[in-house]
């Protein structure tokens, strides 16, 4: 029996798909919002057809000398709608922005939803610096997808035609010169949004590179410092500066060479209407509200030209947020409660096969494996046997091609994902320590534990009189990635969480690299105290480490 997990390549998505992909967001974030900001821009932009009627018949019954009270009339009339006009789009700007900034903050918890699911996996493809440019700037990038293009495209959609058969109404001969002027502006918004989309699609890897190098460069400091690169590393990031200056530059270029085109055609058409109408025999109101709503056919077609950037830039944007977010879990999977009670389960492995995207090499190849219930095992094999990839695949950060893991003979893939990570507890070669108190760190085992149960952890991880030798005990202040603590005491802390979390399989990961031959040893008491009760599951190259297990396999690499 095999399980196929599905593996999402990300391709790069048309830009109908993309744009498909931000309406979505939008209306699941606030439908209501939304669809009363397009409305609204409509109702707004059909004020201003209607104000440039009534100005064109206000100046020619004043230019004219015709009856006060129509004059009058026209006036409150025009008054009227520029005061509608400004509400609603007061109403239209202020939704957009809200729906905008719904999901904007959506789309961020579904990215952080994703790369919390991913785990560590995900470093081995994407750098720290790209995440962070996923999250913050090609995120932003969307805003202005869905505040100012979709608004403008809604209008877009309704005034132009709209204007153009009340002008067909006053003057067949401007209609069809408008017409012709207003089509070709389609064909070149769409030609320069084929090349935005380009320039900014590589503005935004530019950017991926350079945030990536900035922060390796800057958290590693120290070691660039002791080895004379810090010159070099400065080089690096100024050609990477230069050249996300360049592609920025490229995008302007492009958004600047629309914006004439479209102010090319503009004056095309007003230039030859302008002829026809004041060459013309009809009267003054007909050709200044022909010559006026010339300006309300083209003002939104200049306001999408002027968005269009925002799209190809959201275009470009959802390319890696889309890879981002592609599925990896089938469907039908994580459904089913663990078994329970679940007291000293087996954990077992099936013909389990995984090979790293982008390696031709399996990193397992049908492998088996089962650790007894409460059995302390050891896997032990060569450097990329795969051994770490089988903790990976048990934590669920991966899943395996083929093959099936079980934990107390229940299918491991279909337990709900709350259940599967309540019954493992985790001990790695570098657990990553937070800066915060000690209290904080070793809560991250189970966050709603008591104060007395977290110091009960902590003496059980044998740091009970480092802790009474602290100012502050529990509540002493430690730097980010444990700074101020040795690699002993470092990875009893960790060891404190999973005492804490008090899971029914132990995972261990190298527990004891990076350590003395007395630490080790100390810790390996320590460990083995943990075991007592418990399924577990280590890997490790340490003879110290390897003594401590009732049983060793090992792991050869895949032929």
């Amino acid at each position: 029996m095999s399980h196929h997990s599905r593996s999402s390549s990300s391709s790069k998505p048309a830009s109908g798909d993309a744009g498909l992909f931000l309406w979505r967001q939008a209306v699941r974030a606030a439908r209501g919002t939304l669809f009363t900001s397009l409305v609204t821009a409509v109702l707004a932009a059909l004020c201003s057809v209607g104000f440039a009627c009534l100005l064109a018949q206000l100046i020619a019954h004043l230019y004219e000398a015709s009856h006060l009270l129509a004059t009058v009339l026209l006036l409150g009339g025009a008054g009227a709608l520029l005061l509608l006009r400004c509400v609603l789009a007061y109403v239209s700007e202020t939704g957009a922005q809200q729906v905008a900034a719904r999901s904007r903050v959506a789309l961020r918890h579904q990215l952080y939803t994703q790369i919390l699911e991913h785990g560590p996996i995900l470093g081995r493809n994407e750098s720290s610096g790209s995440l962070s440019t996923t999250l913050m700037e090609r995120v932003e990038a969307c805003d202005g997808y869905i505040a100012r293009f979709l608004p403008q495209l809604a209008v877009v959609l309704v005034v132009p035609p709209l204007v153009l058969v009340l002008v067909g109404l006053h003057d067949l001969a401007a209609a069809a010169i408008l017409f012709g002027c207003g089509l070709l502006m389609p064909v070149f918004l769409a030609i320069g949004g084929i090349a935005a989309r380009k320039a900014s699609l590589q503005q935004f890897r530019s950017l991926s590179r350079l945030s990536g190098l900035f922060h390796d460069r800057v958290k590693h400091l120290p070691t660039l410092r002791v080895f004379g690169a810090a010159a070099r590393a400065a080089d690096q990031l100024e050609t990477a500066a230069q050249d996300f200056r360049r592609r920025t530059m490229a995008v302007l270029r492009v958004a600047f060479l629309s914006a004439g085109a479209f102010d090319l055609f503009f004056m095309l058409a007003l230039a030859l209407i302008a002829v026809h109408v004041f060459t013309s025999s009809m009267e003054l109101a007909q050709k200044l509200t022909l010559f006026l709503l010339v300006i309300e056919f083209f003002t939104p077609l200049r306001a999408l030209s002027a968005s269009y950037h925002d799209r190809a830039s959201a275009i470009a944007a959802v390319v890696d947020i889309k890879a981002l977010l592609a599925p990896r879990r089938m469907a039908n999977e994580g459904n089913r409660p663990a078994p329970s009670p679940l007291r000293q389960p087996s954990l077992e492995l099936r013909n389990m096969t995984y090979t790293y995207p982008g390696r031709s090499k399996p990193a397992l190849d049908d492998f088996t494996l089962r650790v007894e219930g409460t059995e302390f095992l050891a896997l032990t094999g060569p450097s990329g046997a795969g051994k770490s990839t089988l903790i990976n695949l048990l934590l669920g950060f991966i899943e395996p091609e083929k093959g099936m893991m079980f934990l107390a003979g229940q299918p491991l893939h279909l337990i709900n994902p709350t259940d599967r990570t309540a019954a493992f507890a985790w001990v790695g070669q570098r657990n990553h320590l937070f800066y915060g108190t000690l209290a904080d760190n070793i809560r991250l085992g189970r966050p709603d534990a008591a104060e007395v149960e977290v110091m009960a952890a902590a003496k059980a991880a044998q740091l009970g009189d480092f802790i009474a030798s602290l100012p502050d005990g529990l509540n002493t202040l430690i730097g980010e990635r444990g700074f101020g603590l040795s690699g002993g005491q470092a990875q009893r802390v960790a060891l404190a969480r999973a005492f804490l979390r008090d899971a029914p399989v132990l995972l261990l990961d190298e527990p004891t690299a990076g350590l003395d031959h007395a630490t080790a040893i100390e810790l390996m008491l320590t460990i083995r105290q943990l075991a007592e009760g418990r399924t577990v599951l280590m890997v490790s190259h340490d003879p110290v480490a390897l003594q401590a297990a009732e049983r060793v396999v090992k792991l050869e690499a895949a032929a």
